[in-house]
């Protein structure tokens, strides 16, 4: 069977909401997916509960790793993803039954190299949805990437997660697009940027298929929390990356 989309999690200390996490990705009404569970070294049921459904559905894999954070995570799945499309989902949020589907037939439909969408997120009780300030189900060409999306990474912050995003398996490989590893914070933003910088094409739909959720003990909470310097300094490092990625293409 071809494997349409290949859906990357990492893993750590989640089993409070691992279940519900992997209950809504084996509901995908497109059957053609891979899901790909990468254990960073968890410390609790993490790896017990994976291995429970690894028995009922052969679409799950699990790859255990000593703890390295979640970027060495990610670019394990990347280096075992066989899929057309690859998206990331983080293993205490979950998906729309339909998101798989959605997008993969979007992508097709349309020849496109990145799909967008909206997600949901609760934090304290409060909802928020998201809403990205792009034109809505237009494909929108190279140009229109150069001249209006690269700046907003420094100012929407919608835009900078990975797990809103739907990408082409065969760019990322072929131009070994990866996650900096060590990175506190701004690692997906930097994905994002290196992956934009090489399509053609891409579209934003105006569909909430995600649903984030926001813990307590969060690693961005918590750095925002604790380690505003830092983060300051992240933003920061990526601000020169867009100038330095844009100065070469002038060249």
């Amino acid at each position: 069977m071809e494997t349409k989309v290949s859906v990357i999690i990492p893993v750590y200390n989640a089993e409070r909401y691992l279940d519900e996490c992997i209950n809504s990705l084996r509901s995908q009404t497109l059957n053609e997916c891979e899901f790909i569970f990468i254990d960073d070294g968890s410390k609790d049921n993490s790896k017990k509960i994976i291995q429970k459904y690894l028995k009922i559905d052969r679409r799950i894999k699990l790859i255990h790793q000593e703890n390295q954070g979640v970027s060495v995570a990610r670019n394990k799945g990347l280096d075992y993803c066989k899929g057309k499309f690859v998206c990331f989902v983080d293993a205490d949020d979950y998906i729309d039954k339909h998101l798989m589907e959605k997008l993969y037939s979007t992508a097709i439909k349309n020849d496109l190299e990145m799909v967008i969408y909206n997600y949901k997120s609760e934090l304290d009780g409060y909802e928020v949805r998201s809403k990205i300030d792009l034109p809505v189900n237009k494909k929108l060409d190279r140009m229109y990437i150069e001249n209006n999306i690269l700046i907003k990474f420094l100012k929407d912050d919608e835009l900078n997660s990975v797990c809103n995003k739907f990408y082409k398996n065969v760019l990322i490989k072929e131009e070994g697009i990866n996650f900096l590893k060590g990175m506190a914070i701004g690692e997906d933003r930097i994905f994002n940027i290196n992956y934009i910088c090489k399509i053609k094409n891409l579209m934003y739909i105006d569909y909430i298929g995600y649903y984030y959720r926001e813990v307590e003990d969060s690693a961005t909470r918590n750095i925002l929390k604790h380690d505003y310097f830092k983060y300051e300094v992240e933003m920061k490092n990526t601000q020169w990356y867009i100038v330095k990625l844009r100065g070469e293409k002038n060249r």
